[in-house]
């Protein structure tokens, strides 16, 4: 087997953000006949061009765009290997991380999740923001980011995904609603609500009981936050839908009650997910998340 340098894969990385031989050598402190020696290695182990020049600019070809994708994850895992986890420690952390959380959940594991990391990482500043279309493009781009959501998600090859829980779900309403009965003959007799989840790539699943049993009813709102559900509910005779995980953190003026018996419980739960870049696969902050994450999830149950 021959002896490959990974140097030269490094010259793929600089090349694409510099797009000039001439910038590559200066941001690598080499000459550029000693770029271009580089480069023209690296067209033949390829067997491709790899760079194009536009004008004044190099473009990378179809091939090069792949293995771009990978180099960002070949070299942390290299990095991983020279470094130590048992040196590892949350308290030395410092910069910025980026997390995301569906917006039926955030506002009850933010809190406790930010306070728990900025109390054992007082360097860190985390930025907490809803999941939405945009986030997986977000996660494999920035390292520095991890979230979770519910599946199915148009997810990628490029993100890892850890189970956390198997969601299910109950009716809210105000407190001194009339309904007395959470059969589907009664329940029908209410408008309903329910929250939005960008990049969910289903209805809810009010809307898909609906679908299901053919009835003859639609979702009246669709709400972005709980705390607008809350505030339509406690001044209407409005019926909503939520993760059970919100049954012991309901406000005061909200009450619960269980799905219509006519539903099989098991055809609406939904499994929600970890989700990192694979280049924190090896990152220790991302296991720490993970068990941090579940443990909120545990405690609201």
């Amino acid at each position: 087997m021959v002896d490959k340098d990974l140097n030269l894969l490094r010259l793929l990385m600089v090349l694409n953000e510099q797009r000039q031989t001439k910038l590559a050598a200066k941001y690598l402190r080499l000459s550029q006949p000693t770029i271009s020696a580089m480069l023209k290695k690296l067209r033949i182990e390829f067997n491709d061009e790899l760079f194009l020049r536009n004008k004044n600019h190099l473009e990378p070809t179809p091939k090069c765009e792949e293995i771009l994708l990978q180099l960002p994850g070949i070299f942390d895992q290299i990095s991983a290997l020279y470094s130590s986890r048992a040196d590892w420690s949350i308290a030395n952390l410092s910069g910025e991380i980026q997390l995301y959380l569906p917006a039926p959940l955030i506002d009850i594991i933010a809190p406790l999740l930010i306070n728990k990391l900025c109390t054992h990482a007082p360097n860190l500043t985390v930025e907490c923001a809803n999941w939405t279309s945009d986030t997986i493009q977000a996660l494999e781009q920035d390292k520095h980011s991890w979230g979770v959501s519910y599946l199915p998600v148009s997810s990628s090859k490029n993100l890892l995904e850890k189970h956390l829980y198997e969601d299910n779900f109950m009716f809210i309403m105000g407190k001194d609603h009339p309904l007395t009965s959470n059969h589907l003959n009664k329940v029908l007799n209410y408008p309903v609500c329910v929250t939005i989840i960008p990049g969910f790539t289903e209805g809810s699943r009010m809307e898909m009981l609906i679908k299901r049993y053919k009835m003859d009813k639609q979702v009246n709102a669709r709400l972005s936050d709980m705390n607008s559900m809350f505030k339509l509910l406690s001044t209407s005779e409005f019926i909503g839908t939520t993760s059970s995980l919100y049954k012991n953190a309901l406000p005061s003026g909200i009450r619960c009650e269980p799905l219509p018996p006519e539903m099989n419980p098991r055809l609406f739960k939904k499994p929600l997910v970890f989700f990192t870049n694979q280049r924190n696969s090896a990152d220790p902050l991302s296991e720490w998340l993970y068990t941090e994450i579940k443990q909120i999830i545990d405690t609201l149950q």
